[in-house]
């Protein structure tokens, strides 16, 4: 397996584990508590952010998207 190839399926098991978080979740606080500590997985990759604030703004996005489906 290459390196790109370990970085993309980091990115993917990320998101996956954000997709199954986030409906776990009453609010965004809890959501960023549970992935903040999983955004190694991004290192290297088009999502990696450069810190908690670039962080909180794309788990922010995903936030407003899922709960914008029931609104």
């Amino acid at each position: 397996m290459g390196m790109s190839n370990l970085l993309l399926d980091n990115e993917d098991k990320f998101w996956k584990l954000a997709d199954e978080v986030i409906s776990e979740c009453e609010h965004f606080e809890q959501f960023w508590t549970a992935m903040s500590p999983q955004a190694d997985l991004l290192q290297g990759t088009p999502s990696h952010c450069e810190n908690d604030n670039e962080l909180e703004d794309l788990l922010s996005e995903v936030w407003s998207e899922k709960w914008s489906e029931y609104v």
